[in-house]
């Protein structure tokens, strides 16, 4: 399995989540008729490699949108999203092993992929770090 997968799974296992949304999508925007849902994308994936050429741990970053028609419940999950990962680790999905993982809000120049012209919808937008072997 891949850390995407599995990042998917584990935020689908979360009770908190589930509680507000079932759909957590991974790449693939939703349509807004769809909300709340979490949709989700690896922005950048770096291998830790020493100077003799043995892999170690790799540093995996993904932009988070929680999204809701009501800001309320697009914070709520947000927040829901947040305390599940935000450093936390251990095992996830029984695949990958987790040393760590980091939430931060989004940069203030982040640009949603859930912004829809023609309909209303409240996005909270954060970036996790997860750093597994």
């Amino acid at each position: 399995m891949s850390v995407d997968v599995d990042f998917r799974a584990f935020l689908l296992a979360d009770t908190a989540v589930a509680a507000i949304t079932q759909t957590v999508a991974l790449n693939h925007v939703p349509a807004a008729d769809e909300a709340p849902y979490v949709w989700f994308s690896r922005t950048t994936s770096r291998d830790e490699v020493d100077l003799g050429g043995e892999g170690g741990l790799v540093d995996t970053t993904f932009a988070v949108e929680c999204v809701a028609t009501d800001i309320s419940v697009a914070v709520a999950l947000g927040e829901a999203v947040r305390s599940r990962c935000n450093g936390w680790r251990g095992v996830m999905n029984s695949e990958t092993r987790v040393q760590g993982m980091f939430v931060e809000d989004a940069a203030d120049d982040y640009v949603p992929r859930s912004a829809y012209e023609d309909e209303s919808v409240d996005i909270v937008a954060l970036e996790v770090q997860v750093i597994h072997e």
